[in-house]
């Protein structure tokens, strides 16, 4: 038996191992990365002498009944399920499912947070938490609170947390298509919690406040415990990881002070990163930055999407990146409103004129809680309900066919998968990228191996449909 089952609620649900055979629907890549918030909780109800179970179906190929029956066999007194927007509807046939048991079920994660209304529409869930969770999953197992939606308070000193729960998950199984075998799988580490920027496609805009930062000495303290495993290889899940420069170069420090020989990846802002911040990373081992540059209108990017960015800044922030011999990857969106054709090429140019070293391009989605959720509902490019019609299987079970994309005014859908098509194709077919990457290979051929060459293990597929084969947008 188990106290409790925290289960991550999956974009593609099978009932059973005949419909998945019989059926394929994408699941995004939500199998690269554990659900590390689950493991937080996880470790707060161990820590608090509860035993826990963790059930993540995509990333171990369970269906519906494989569910039903490990609830069955564990008898747990309360189940948590956590869920994004695209996985509302597997959360509401799990929970319609488990609720024969008559176990109280606990609803979390980022839709909720945005969305706190969804559990009086689908009444399977008996509470529903709004923010952070750790603590309030523990006083609702202690009868602390009545049923329906908890808003719960923010966790200010992140350092009281135990560390995530990782022994609950096999790491193994979380790995990318293009990953080779032989890979060392790179572990996830959350250093705050928070965004204090507003961008309109944003969901969490009216969550992400105020920035809650771990101390270095927590950080490396979690790094060293799963050091060995990961052979140093990191990967931080911060919205915008260098928001604080004193911080940056404390964790740095503490990095190179404890001997760690470490390479990880991190996002961030390029108005967040100076000359002395990326020294600091580039020493400690930061391999790649991703920054969200979204378009390469500098209207549409400052005026529709809220960024205060400019090309100068952006190109500014490229040139610093790699001169510290750190690459830069920019992720831009194609699709948003009053965009124009002229926008449109801008976007589709502005990673080969920025030199950046590699992109990611997608379409805009609206999500709940952002301004461009609540504009595409204006111009009734969306209707209103379209999470209800999705969560309860009004729209099929595909996410990808189901969920609607904010098209502009003039254009069609197929106008914008070839937008994407075309970025990607005008970037890594650049003679400036090819030979900028024909001389890296020649000096460091390792390199090559380890990240160049899988890009063009899923280039087939993203020049067919514009973009990697689970990818939704």
């Amino acid at each position: 038996m188990t106290d409790v089952i925290l289960i991550n609620a999956p974009i593609a649900l099978y009932y059973d191992e005949q419909d998945k055979e019989k059926n394929y629907l994408s699941d995004g890549d939500e199998w690269s990365f554990y659900p590390i918030n689950l493991l937080y909780i996880a470790s707060y109800l161990i820590q608090h002498g509860h035993s826990v179970k963790v059930i993540d179906p995509t990333a171990y190929g369970l269906t519906l009944n494989d569910i039903w029956l490990q609830v069955v066999r564990e008898k747990p007194k309360i189940i948590g399920i956590t869920c994004m927007t695209p996985s509302t509807q597997s959360a509401v046939q799990i929970a319609r499912e488990l609720k024969k048991f008559n176990i109280p079920i606990v609803l979390g994660g980022i839709h909720i947070t945005n969305d706190p209304d969804f559990i009086r529409r689908f009444p399977y869930f008996d509470y529903g938490v709004v923010g952070d969770g750790e603590r309030v999953f523990y006083e609702i197992m202690q009868g602390k609170h009545l049923k329906g939606v908890i808003y719960a308070p923010r966790i200010e000193q992140l350092d009281t947390l135990p560390f995530p729960a990782r022994h609950l998950v096999d790491t193994s199984k979380y790995r990318r298509p293009e990953m080779y075998k032989w890979e060392v799988f790179s572990e996830g580490i959350l250093a705050s919690r928070g965004c204090p920027y507003s961008c309109s496609f944003c969901s969490i805009v009216q969550t992400g406040q105020p920035v809650r930062f771990r101390s270095a000495k927590n950080i490396v303290d979690e790094m060293c415990t799963v050091y060995e495993k990961c052979k140093g290889n990191f990967t931080f899940n911060d919205d915008c990881f260098t928001l604080s420069k004193r911080h940056t170069i404390e964790l740095c420090q503490e990095i190179l002070d404890r001997g760690l020989k470490c390479s990880f990846i991190i996002s961030t802002r390029v108005n967040c990163i100076d000359d002395e911040i990326l020294f600091w990373l580039r020493k400690a081992g930061c391999k790649n930055i991703s920054f969200g540059v979204e378009s390469g209108s500098d209207r549409i990017r400052n005026e529709v999407c809220g960024k205060g960015l400019t090309d100068a800044t952006i190109k500014k922030g490229i040139k610093l990146c790699q001169k510290h011999g750190i690459s830069a990857s920019l992720f831009i969106m194609i699709g948003f409103p009053t965009e124009t054709k002229e926008d449109l090429e801008k976007t589709v140019k502005i990673s080969v004129k920025l030199n950046a070293d590699y992109i990611g391009v997608h379409r805009t989605t609206p999500y709940p809680n952002s301004r461009i959720w609540q504009q595409a509902i204006r111009e009734k490019k969306i209707p209103s309900d379209l999470v209800d019609q999705w969560a309860s299987g009004k729209r099929g079970r595909s996410f990808k066919k189901a969920w609607m994309f904010y098209t502009p005014d003039g254009f069609t859908d197929q106008d914008m998968i070839n937008y994407k098509r075309k970025a990607y194709l005008r970037f890594y077919f650049s003679f400036k990228w090819l030979m900028k990457n024909f001389f890296r290979w020649v000096r460091h051929p390792i390199r090559m191996a380890y990240t160049d060459l899988k890009l063009f293990k899923v280039l087939p597929t993203v020049i067919k449909t514009g973009g990697t084969k689970g990818q939704f947008s």
